[in-house]
């Protein structure tokens, strides 16, 4: 099994959901109390909600892993640059108050 990592919001009414690829899991799940949760009784999903302070902190200190490994070659640069465009842009839009849910998601990758 493998995990992914995506981050949603409501703004004004519209669901804003992004997948930064970037993020460390293994780094979030020790730093916060994920709650687990099973998906369909077969995959372990882990949850988090943040207010939008804790977002952005968490934003700033992910943001090392942006162009390590992999995510140095200039295809991972331009696609990351785009979703951190779009993690400023919900950043910018959400008020003191909201939340912001971290999603840690299970799937099959098909490797063993």
């Amino acid at each position: 099994m493998a995990y992914s990592l995506s981050v949603s919001a409501k703004i004004n009414d519209n669901k804003v959901q992004i997948e930064p690829t970037w993020w460390s899991i293994n780094e979030l799940r020790k730093a916060y109390a994920f709650e687990e949760v099973w998906e369909c009784g077969c995959y372990m999903d882990y949850t988090l909600t943040v207010d939008r302070q804790t977002f952005i902190d968490i934003v700033n200190i992910q943001e090392k892993h942006r162009f390590e490994g992999v995510f140095k070659y200039e295809g991972w640069i331009e696609t990351n640059n785009k979703k951190k465009a779009e993690i400023d842009d919900l950043i910018d839009n959400l008020f003191e108050n909201d939340l912001v849910n971290i999603l840690i998601f299970e799937w099959e990758s098909g490797m063993s």
